[in-house]
């Protein structure tokens, strides 16, 4: 898995060289699909049904639990060989050493869909989606996801405390999943050269981008406080 990323980059001569390399690789094999469902949807019916359910986040009674279950029961069936989404996928740009890169396949004003490729040993330190859901699925490959919920500063630290919620190792096939209420600050460490799959609702837009923020955390928790850390805001990459 070591080329894929340089193969990506010259990939544009044709998607027929792409399916050709996904075949030979194994990256997509037949065998992804979940709940004994092979009925796959194709990129058009996948974004026509994220389409409809992500309706839901206009109604004063969006329930976002139910929406990220939705979701990964649609994210489970899309095939990922599909052609237009090959076509979408085949021109990553570089963005910052040792920084995973990541590719827009779909975007609108309701939801966002992102491919990430990780080299192993890539990082996307702790960042949040503000008033955002999300569900991540793996492609392939293996990463490491440290998640955190804000907890309340009545102290006299000007940055903001975090609690370590859990982290998960997510394999093919495995999901990772953040609502405005849960784990929704979060870093990400491949451990093995890895390919997600992202659905963000709603996007990254407007005040949503202005309140988008890195952190960095202390490496100790606080005492008699398991799991708590201090963390310090930036509104730029901090260049870690």
């Amino acid at each position: 898995m070591h080329n894929r990323r340089h193969f990506l980059k010259i990939s544009a001569k044709g998607v027929a060289i792409m399916l050709a390399y996904i075949s030979s690789t194994h990256l997509f094999s037949d065998d992804f699909c979940y709940e004994n469902n092979c009925n796959k949807l194709n990129w058009k019916k996948f974004l026509k049904k994220v389409n409809k359910i992500s309706n839901n986040q206009f109604s004063n009674s969006w329930d976002q639990e139910l929406y990220v279950r939705e979701l990964i029961s649609i994210m489970a069936t899309l095939n990922i060989k599909d052609s237009n989404l090959i076509d979408l996928y085949s021109s990553f740009k570089k963005t910052i050493f040792g920084f995973p890169e990541l590719t827009t396949v779909f975007k609108d004003d309701k939801f966002d869909v992102v491919i990430i490729e990780f080299l192993k040993g890539d990082k996307i330190p702790l960042h949040n989606h503000p008033d955002m859901t999300g569900v991540i699925l793996c492609l392939d490959g293996e990463v490491r996801i440290e998640i955190f919920n804000p907890v309340e500063n009545n102290g006299s630290f000007s940055g903001t405390f975090i609690q370590l919620k859990e982290a998960i190792t997510l394999t093919k096939g495995n999901f990772s999943t953040l609502t405005t209420q849960r784990g929704n600050i979060h870093s990400l460490e491949a451990t093995q050269d890895c390919i997600l799959l992202d659905v963000f609702t709603p996007p990254y837009r407007g005040d949503r981008l202005e309140r988008y923020r890195w952190y960095t955390r202390s490496s100790l928790p606080e005492p008699n406080s398991p799991n708590i850390y201090k963390a310090v805001e930036h509104k730029q990459f901090p260049g870690f």
